[in-house]
């Protein structure tokens, strides 16, 4: 089970515990209904969270063809299993994005950073946690591309989602 799947079925069987009244309501949500959800949660999240896995262990291993295989591939299952725009899909596309970035494969690596950005902030909305990475990552490619305009315009872009945080 993931970890999320698991912090969230801690929580709801914790409100069993903790607030009898709430699980002798009923309007309560039953254990066994929210086991069922967390596990087809469970069953869809297992194959993009392999390939996701995969792609990490070759980008650590600078196996590259191997983890851009499997980049790829996570990004094609978060598609097919959650639609094109999703949080998902965003988090695919930025692990991609690293793997194109260690490549030397910058101009993929930016289209993999942008659209994950622009999917971030569609899904989640402008949600520092969530875009902090790509950003930054943005921020590293345009500077390695002599693009001070852009490097600025991204700074500016993060100073403003810290100040929104506070």
């Amino acid at each position: 089970m993931c970890k999320a799947a698991k912090f969230i079925l801690l929580i709801l069987f914790s409100l069993f515990i903790v607030h009898p009244l709430y699980a002798a309501s009923p309007n309560a949500i039953k254990p066994d209904e929210v086991v069922q959800k967390l596990k087809s949660v469970q069953d869809k999240l297992g194959p993009w969270e392999a390939a996701s896995s995969k792609r990490e262990k070759f980008l650590f291993e600078k196996n590259y063809p191997e983890a851009l295989k499997a980049g790829k591939e996570a990004l094609k299952i978060a598609e097919n299993t959650f639609g094109a725009e999703n949080q998902t899909v965003a988090a695919s596309l930025y692990g991609l994005g690293m793997v194109y970035k260690a490549q030397g494969n910058l101009t993929e690596a930016e289209a993999c950073f942008s659209r994950s950005v622009d999917l971030y902030i569609k899904t989640v909305g402008a949600n520092k946690n969530m875009l902090s990475a790509p950003l930054e990552e943005l921020i590293k490619i345009y500077e390695l591309q002599n693009r001070p305009n852009q490097v600025q315009a991204l700074r500016a872009r993060l100073k403003a989602l810290n100040y929104q945080e506070k």
